[in-house]
Protein backbone atom coordinates (compact mmCIF):
# COMPACT_ATOMS: atom_id res chain seq x y z
CA UNK A 1 0.00 0.00 0.00
CA UNK A 2 2.84 2.50 0.84
CA UNK A 3 4.58 1.66 -2.47
CA UNK A 4 0.95 2.63 -4.65
CA UNK A 5 0.64 5.42 -2.35
CA UNK A 6 4.23 6.93 -3.63
CA UNK A 7 3.52 6.60 -6.97
CA UNK A 8 -0.09 8.16 -6.57
CA UNK A 9 1.27 10.61 -4.77
CA UNK A 10 4.17 11.40 -7.44
CA UNK A 11 1.85 10.65 -10.25
CA UNK A 12 -0.34 14.15 -8.76
CA UNK A 13 2.47 15.89 -7.79
CA UNK A 14 3.82 15.84 -11.72
CA UNK A 15 0.63 16.57 -13.09
CA UNK A 16 -0.14 19.35 -11.28
CA UNK A 17 3.58 20.57 -11.63
CA UNK A 18 3.16 20.05 -15.23
CA UNK A 19 -0.06 22.06 -15.36
CA UNK A 20 1.63 24.74 -13.42
CA UNK A 21 4.60 24.81 -16.05
CA UNK A 22 2.14 24.72 -18.83
CA UNK A 23 -0.84 26.73 -17.63
CA UNK A 24 1.07 29.24 -15.80
CA UNK A 25 -1.35 29.53 -12.50
CA UNK A 26 -0.34 28.59 -9.66
CA UNK A 27 -3.20 27.16 -7.21
CA UNK A 28 -4.50 28.73 -4.06
CA UNK A 29 -4.93 27.09 -0.77
CA UNK A 30 -7.99 26.17 -1.69
CA UNK A 31 -7.31 24.22 -4.70
CA UNK A 32 -4.30 22.59 -2.88
CA UNK A 33 -6.54 21.38 -0.36
CA UNK A 34 -8.66 19.99 -2.82
CA UNK A 35 -6.13 17.63 -4.62
CA UNK A 36 -4.71 16.39 -1.25
CA UNK A 37 -8.62 15.31 -0.31
CA UNK A 38 -8.48 13.71 -3.67
CA UNK A 39 -5.05 12.22 -3.59
CA UNK A 40 -6.77 10.70 -0.22
CA UNK A 41 -9.65 9.50 -1.44
CA UNK A 42 -7.60 7.86 -4.26
CA UNK A 43 -5.41 6.48 -1.60
CA UNK A 44 -8.60 4.91 -0.06
CA UNK A 45 -10.26 3.68 -3.20
CA UNK A 46 -7.34 1.89 -4.79
CA UNK A 47 -6.18 0.70 -1.26
CA UNK A 48 -9.99 -0.97 -1.11
CA UNK A 49 -9.27 -2.92 -4.01
CA UNK A 50 -5.67 -4.36 -3.14
CA UNK A 51 -7.51 -5.63 0.20
CA UNK A 52 -10.50 -7.26 -2.02
CA UNK A 53 -7.75 -8.89 -4.23
CA UNK A 54 -5.96 -10.00 -0.61
CA UNK A 55 -9.17 -11.41 0.21
CA UNK A 56 -9.71 -12.85 -2.70
CA UNK A 57 -5.40 -14.53 -2.66
CA UNK A 58 -6.27 -16.14 0.83
CA UNK A 59 -9.77 -17.41 -0.24
CA UNK A 60 -8.72 -19.32 -3.50
CA UNK A 61 -5.39 -21.63 -4.05
CA UNK A 62 -4.13 -20.83 -7.25
CA UNK A 63 -3.34 -17.29 -8.48
CA UNK A 64 -5.31 -16.80 -11.76
CA UNK A 65 -8.20 -17.55 -10.12
CA UNK A 66 -7.83 -15.04 -7.35
CA UNK A 67 -6.96 -12.63 -9.94
CA UNK A 68 -10.08 -13.35 -12.08
CA UNK A 69 -12.46 -13.04 -9.04
CA UNK A 70 -11.39 -10.11 -8.34
CA UNK A 71 -11.63 -8.46 -12.09
CA UNK A 72 -14.94 -10.18 -12.23
CA UNK A 73 -16.09 -8.27 -9.47
CA UNK A 74 -14.69 -5.33 -10.20
CA UNK A 75 -16.20 -5.46 -14.04
CA UNK A 76 -19.33 -6.39 -12.26
CA UNK A 77 -19.39 -3.31 -9.83
CA UNK A 78 -17.78 -0.92 -12.86
CA UNK A 79 -20.20 -2.27 -15.80
CA UNK A 80 -22.97 -4.93 -15.15
CA UNK A 81 -24.13 -3.21 -12.25
CA UNK A 82 -25.47 -0.36 -13.86
CA UNK A 83 -26.48 -2.01 -16.74
CA UNK A 84 -28.11 -4.13 -14.81
CA UNK A 85 -30.18 -1.59 -13.46
CA UNK A 86 -30.88 0.11 -16.21
CA UNK A 87 -31.97 -2.82 -17.79
CA UNK A 88 -34.58 -3.17 -14.32
CA UNK A 89 -35.58 0.36 -14.98
CA UNK A 90 -36.70 0.09 -18.55
CA UNK A 91 -38.60 -3.27 -18.41
CA UNK A 92 -41.22 -1.67 -16.04
CA UNK A 93 -44.29 -0.06 -16.79
CA UNK A 94 -44.13 3.85 -16.26
CA UNK A 95 -46.05 4.92 -13.01
CA UNK A 96 -48.44 7.58 -15.19
CA UNK A 97 -49.66 5.01 -17.62
CA UNK A 98 -50.63 2.66 -14.71
CA UNK A 99 -52.73 4.99 -13.02
CA UNK A 100 -54.26 5.65 -16.41
CA UNK A 101 -55.15 2.38 -17.18
CA UNK A 102 -55.42 0.98 -13.30
CA UNK A 103 -53.51 -2.11 -13.71
CA UNK A 104 -51.97 -1.59 -10.29
CA UNK A 105 -48.46 -1.68 -11.35
CA UNK A 106 -45.91 -0.01 -9.31
CA UNK A 107 -42.89 1.95 -11.08
CA UNK A 108 -39.44 0.19 -10.74
CA UNK A 109 -37.17 3.01 -8.94
CA UNK A 110 -34.98 4.89 -10.69
CA UNK A 111 -31.46 3.16 -12.03
CA UNK A 112 -29.44 5.58 -10.38
CA UNK A 113 -30.92 4.87 -6.63
CA UNK A 114 -29.40 1.28 -7.34
CA UNK A 115 -25.66 2.37 -7.89
CA UNK A 116 -24.64 3.61 -4.15
CA UNK A 117 -23.45 0.34 -3.81
CA UNK A 118 -20.96 0.49 -6.57
CA UNK A 119 -17.90 1.32 -5.49
CA UNK A 120 -16.93 3.05 -8.34
CA UNK A 121 -20.39 4.93 -8.35
CA UNK A 122 -19.08 6.59 -5.01
CA UNK A 123 -15.86 7.01 -5.93
CA UNK A 124 -16.71 8.86 -9.30
CA UNK A 125 -19.22 11.24 -7.32
CA UNK A 126 -16.41 12.18 -4.40
CA UNK A 127 -13.87 13.07 -7.10
CA UNK A 128 -16.46 14.46 -9.21
CA UNK A 129 -17.63 17.00 -6.57
CA UNK A 130 -13.95 17.58 -4.87
CA UNK A 131 -12.88 18.19 -8.13
CA UNK A 132 -15.41 21.02 -9.00
CA UNK A 133 -17.35 21.81 -6.33
CA UNK A 134 -19.38 24.26 -8.41
CA UNK A 135 -21.23 21.18 -10.07
CA UNK A 136 -23.47 19.29 -8.37
CA UNK A 137 -23.34 15.53 -9.23
CA UNK A 138 -26.37 13.85 -10.68
CA UNK A 139 -27.42 11.54 -7.69
CA UNK A 140 -31.39 11.59 -6.91
CA UNK A 141 -30.35 8.96 -4.39
CA UNK A 142 -28.55 12.16 -2.54
CA UNK A 143 -31.61 14.86 -2.36
CA UNK A 144 -34.39 12.47 -1.44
Amino acid sequence: MTIIAIILVAIVLLISGLGVVLIGVVPGAEEISRLVIYLILSILYVSFWLGISILFSVIFRSTATSALASLALWIFFSIFLSLGANFLAGSSPHKSDDIRSGSGHQECPDPENHLPVSPMTLYSEATFTILDPRRIPPTPWLSS
